[in-house]
């Protein structure tokens, strides 16, 4: 090395040094050290000297020196075993080379071994080194999270980190992502007790006229940072629960007796049995002011109270105003009482400056989970040197610097006797655990809890970060939002869902209770009603629907087991809004999609969903059922008219189709006398959408009577026309005598309950007309004995000869004589 001694020892955790990297060299008792900066790291190498460790180097010889060397900073894949040895002439020594891949991540890495000697030839070896790692392949699932919840509720939510590559992956969670977190401040706490006093001016001070305004919201927040709060005034909010720690009124606080009778004095400093974290940072001290302020910075805060949050005079910006104004421990004493979770301070009759002759008494609670309370006792401070009562002089809020704050009042009488405000913590994102290991093909659970026992109505945002040794992940974000609802509203109710009177069907009223909270000064009054129906059921969902009815008279309810079957989302259509007027009953119509009529009850499923100004807000009623009801009669057919014709008898009549939107069918019925009247439906001898009817089933020279009748899909009859007459005046075939017997097949077929039979005698002959079942056996004899030579006719009632019912079926239908046998099949459907 241009003519230095030789160097005795061993090179160890070397780097290549960068065409950028500096040199820094230092000499330290037997050892040199020397800094190599580059502009991501500073390596630190120790280079051994030995005998000759008083032997100087020039800077030339230390870089041409670092230039073949190799640092495994930070990565120690790479060693060789030994680091050094001697050998004798003719020696050998084996040196195992080591290669380490548990703290490094995949892909490709190379390096040099170094040997360097006494040898005179070979001073120096470099051994190129080369390691491959299959790195790991990190997978998170989901991605994201949006989580809504109600007010009070909490849940846990799972992610899985999973491993798809070859090697160990190694993670580790870092929390607070995206979330508003403001830098810490450097802050040092005096370590002895002190007290800053202030001479006062003037035994009174002049205060600015109380402002009129509007009491605070009894819930407000969050912050930039994500508080909130919540006073004894909110149904969701704090109790008022007092915690006497004064020891006049038998507490066991202990009194901070430097601050007794004195006027804008600060107290250091009081440490906290835990970690109090305020604004995302960790305090474990606190100073208390006779201002009616905590903070836990170094310095002062006078009375000279200002709105939150704002750049204040005394450059403390994290701070706790829980009555911020001129106060003066008189003639009381201010007390505190530290537990494991949770720090007490009582200002215990504490009276305004100079002393005022009246004094109020309040608390503040600090609890390990980030939260506090103010709880106010008596806080009539009476109108002594004209401070009015009840905070109007006051500023009551928390702040965590200059922009960052959250302000419950300023200059308002804001507070009642017995009356707590609670700030919430935003720590409402908890993630276990934090770091670990997940092997090839392997996962992680990773356990969500989102916490909104606490929260305000909102949309808080958060995340985290997720950093791995996968080398195309080292590190993934993932953001959490979290929807916090307000407790939600009571529903309304409904009382009646009812056929619209008097139309021709599709249409119920369904009416209901409304909301409790449909009123002017509710905390979430119902801005509108929506009514949903329930979509068509399906043939499987239909038949226990209506197995579950009670009866088919209108008005009768769902069974509360058939309404929570019916509530599965997805299965209801919108059917119309109105606005909420505070009124205590509301009605609205809703179309059905069938009448109920002879057939069966349709029923329409109804519910109402109650909406406040919040779009999240909003109920449901439980489901209720009714059916529509066609009660409109068609109208009767005119200009009824019979003419006998050779066919049998022609009728025709007219109709004004357009005049009846539901028309289905025309129903004749045919009797024996002017005077007959049919019974509704079942005495129907025809039906036909026409305006005309040729009654071929009569019998030669016997007159029948008809009558005509509309029919509506609901089946809805019309009244019926007058009676009008008709007979067979001639025959079709022109002969008074058939040629040979002959049996018709029965008009109609199938039929129900009757039907004609027309048969043919060309001589006179002994006739059986009989009816049998399916069976063979005889139902009814029609007709028996001697009959003339003629066309017959005969009408089936579908009874037997004792005149019993018989069963919907196939009948068999045999017309005997001496000389002649026929059969025909008829159909009774029922």
């Amino acid at each position: 090395m241009d003519g230095v001694s030789q160097v005795t020892g061993y090179f160890r955790d070397y780097v290549s040094l960068a065409s950028n990297a500096t040199l820094v060299a230092q000499w330290d008792d037997e050892e040199l050290f020397v800094a190599v900066k580059d502009d991501k790291n500073v390596i630190y190498v120790n280079v051994g000297i030995g005998d000759s460790r008083y032997h100087s180097w020039g800077s030339d010889d230390l870089e041409q020196l670092l230039t073949n060397a190799l640092f495994f900073g930070g990565f120690p894949w790479l060693a060789a075993i030994p680091e050094s040895g001697q050998l004798l002439p003719g020696a050998s020594m084996d040196f195992q080379i080591k290669f380490d891949a548990r703290e490094i991540i995949g892909g490709n890495h190379d390096a040099y071994v170094v040997v360097t000697a006494r040898d005179a030839v070979s001073q120096q070896v470099t051994i190129p080194a080369h390691l491959f790692v299959y790195p790991p392949v990190m997978t998170v699932t989901p991605e994201a999270f949006e989580v809504v919840l109600v007010q009070g509720e909490s849940t846990v939510e799972t992610m899985t980190i999973g491993n798809e590559g070859e090697s160990e992956l190694r993670f580790e969670i870092d929390m607070g992502g995206d979330e508003p977190v403001l830098p810490p401040i450097p802050y040092d706490m005096p370590s002895k007790v002190t007290v800053k006093t202030k001479d006062k001016v003037a035994p009174t001070r002049d205060v600015a006229p109380a402002k009129v305004v509007t009491l605070p919201s009894s819930m407000g927040g969050p912050d930039g940072y994500g508080y909130t709060y919540r006073d004894s005034r909110d149904p969701n909010g704090p109790a008022y629960e007092w915690i006497e720690i004064a020891t006049p009124e038998g507490g066991s606080g202990l009194e901070i007796d430097l601050l007794t009778g004195e006027d804008d004095a600060v107290f250091w400093s009081l440490t906290l049995p835990f970690a109090f974290n305020f604004y995302g940072t960790d305090y474990t001290d606190l100073a208390i002011s006779t201002n009616g302020t905590i903070f836990f910075e170094d310095g002062y805060m006078d009375y000279e109270n200002q709105p939150i949050p704002q750049e204040n005079y005394y450059d403390i910006n994290r701070f706790i105003a829980h009555f911020w104004d001129d106060t003066y421990v008189y003639p009381g004493a201010i007390y505190y009482l530290f537990e494991e979770d949770r720090a007490i301070i009582e200002f215990y009759q504490t009276s305004m400056c100079c002393p005022s002759p009246d004094w109020g008494t309040w608390q503040v609670i600090l609890f390990a989970n980030g939260n506090i309370l103010f709880q106010y006792k008596e806080m009539d401070f009476g109108e002594g040197g004209g401070y009015g009562d009840y905070g109007v002089s006051a500023v009551i809020g928390i702040q965590g610097d200059a922009y960052t704050g959250l302000e419950y009042s300023a200059y308002t009488p804001s507070l009642e006797d017995e009356m707590a405000i609670l700030f919430v913590s935003p720590d409402w994102l908890q993630i276990e655990p934090t770091a670990g290991t997940v092997p090839a093909a392997g996962s992680e659970a990773i356990s969500l809890t989102l916490d909104a026992s606490y929260m305000l109505p909102g949309v808080y945002e958060s995340g985290f970060t997720i950093r791995s040794n996968d080398p195309d992940r080292l590190e993934f974000k993932v953001p959490v939002m979290m929807r916090v609802l307000p407790t939600p509203i009571d529903p309304p109710q409904i009382i009646a869902i009812e056929d619209v009177p008097d139309d021709q069907g599709g249409w119920v009223v369904v009416g209901w209770r409304a909301a409790p909270d449909d009123q002017y000064f509710s905390d979430h009054p119902v801005a509108s009603y929506s009514v949903w129906m329930r979509k068509p059921y399906t043939s499987e969902e239909q038949a226990p629907i209506l197995a579950d009815k009670l009866d088919g008279d209108i008005g009768v309810s769902l069974a509360p087991a058939l309404a929570a079957q019916l509530s599965e989302d997805g299965k209801w259509i919108g059917i119309g809004s109105i606005d909420a007027v505070q009124d205590s009953i509301y009605a609205f119509p809703v179309p059905t999609l069938a009448d109920s009529n002879q057939t069966g009850a349709h029923w329409t499923v109804v519910r109402i969903s109650a909406h406040t100004a919040d779009p999240y807000n909003y109920v449901f009623s439980e489901a209720d059922s009714g059916y529509s009801v066609d009660n409109i009669e068609p109208g009767v057919p005119l200009d009824l008219a019979a003419v006998s014709t050779g066919e049998g008898v022609q009728l025709s009549w007219s109709y004004d189709m357009d005049a009846v939107e539901d028309f289905q069918y025309f129903a004749v019925y045919r009797g024996q006398t002017a005077d007959f009247e049919p019974v509704h439906p079942d005495s129907t001898y025809h039906r036909t959408t026409e305006t005309t009817f040729v009654d071929a089933q009569v019998i030669l020279g016997v007159v029948n009577y008809y009558r005509i009748a509309a029919v509506d899909h609901n089946g809805n009859t019309s009244e019926l026309t007058g009676a009008v007459s008709g007979s067979l005046l001639s025959l079709m075939d022109g002969t008074s005598i058939p040629e040979t017997f002959a049996l018709h097949q029965n008009h109609p077929n199938p039929f129900n309950p009757s039907t004609t039979i027309r048969f043919d005698v060309p001589e006179a002959s002994d006739v059986k007309l009989v009816v049998y079942n399916i069976l063979g056996r005889e139902v009814i004899r029609l007709r028996e004995g001697y009959l003339d030579a003629g066309y017959h006719q005969v009408v089936w009632n579908g009874r037997t000869a004792t005149g019993r019912e018989v069963p919907t079926g196939v009948y068999v239908l045999r017309l005997t004589s001496k000389t002649y046998t026929q059969n025909i099949k008829m159909v009774l459907m029922k």
